[in-house]
């Protein structure tokens, strides 16, 4: 039987030296890939069934501690996207209502310009009707 540093070594020197050429590799890797794991199932569904086990067994008051902390998180980070949706509201409907502003301003102007036109046209009419 090997003690710890002899199998340190093992894997360190002897190893890495046996499976340099590509030969000793490419047997080493049909070697792994032919060996039958026969009772990988078996590992695999205890392996489950202690997993399980051990999330029964957790103190429920440690379990509630932790949901209770993650509702918590939740909480937060919703509070802080509720403020921010209405900063961004709020900010959203100052600027629409300054375009809308500009918008009446500019349809008075617009309005003001008609009417300045409408008075050349006619101020024009009654020049060349003169002549």
């Amino acid at each position: 039987m090997l003690d710890f540093e002899g199998i340190l070594k093992y894997f360190r020197i002897t190893l890495p030296k046996k499976y340099r050429n590509p030969e000793a590799t490419a047997q080493l890797m049909r070697t792994a890939h032919s060996t039958k794991v026969k009772k990988l199932k078996r590992y695999e569904g205890e392996y489950l069934g202690m997993k399980e086990q051990e999330r029964n067994h957790v103190d429920p008051l440690e379990r509630l501690q932790k949901e209770n902390k993650m509702l918590i998180e939740n909480m937060l980070r919703s509070e802080h996207m509720i403020t921010n949706l209405v900063i961004g509201k709020v900010a959203t409907e100052e600027t629409l209502a300054h375009v809308q502003e500009e918008l009446t301003k500019t349809k008075t102007t617009l309005r003001e310009f008609e009417e300045f036109n409408q008075k050349l046209k006619e101020e024009t009419n009654s020049v060349q009707a003169g002549q």
